[in-house]
């Protein structure tokens, strides 16, 4: 459905130390290129479409979205990681992130937000952060979060986010 071939990857690769993701995707799409398959961009794989096009064979690549409907209140308050990796969506000065996931993503968002110069919180219900970032990767992150208003929190669960006021309260 999207207008370019990457999807998750795409987003990865907007960090600059790992721009070398895109190698998957060029080197995806040079196979399919050799191979003369056709690839349709910007389009719901609705039955409808897909016969119309009389195909001999679909490979339907339904990529991902985020959960964010994890909370028992206020998920509608909240955004994901790729939201703010894509620059979809601005963070503002005072930032909560809840990493379920413990991979990629919530750092890279950290990240991003702390680059603005925003107060950033890394909270997540596991006995440490991050934990299917290898230290590989995790050095990297630690060393440009390290020096930021960056703090970690680990061993609680993000239960509702509530409104108070112009803000948001993390239960």
């Amino acid at each position: 459905a999207a207008p370019k071939a990457g999807g998750q990857i795409l987003l990865t690769a907007q960090t600059p130390r790992r721009r070398e993701m895109m190698g998957i995707i060029e080197w995806r799409l040079a196979q399919c290129e050799a191979m003369g398959v056709t690839i349709k961009y910007n389009t719901w794989a609705e039955e409808s479409v897909v016969l119309a096009e009389d195909p001999e064979i679909v490979v339907i690549a339904t990529g991902g979205l985020p959960n964010t409907d994890v909370l028992s209140e206020g998920n509608e308050l909240v955004v994901s990681a790729w939201e703010i990796i894509s620059g979809d969506v601005r963070p503002a000065s005072n930032v909560l992130i809840y990493d379920d996931a413990g991979d990629h993503p919530g750092l890279q968002a950290a990240e991003i937000i702390a680059k603005t110069g925003a107060k950033v919180e890394v909270m997540t219900r596991d006995r440490s952060f991050a934990p299917e970032v290898m230290a590989m990767n995790l050095v990297p992150y630690m060393r440009e979060l390290q020096n930021k208003a960056v703090t970690f929190t680990v061993t609680f669960l993000l239960e509702a986010v509530r409104r108070q006021g112009n803000e948001l309260l993390a239960t």
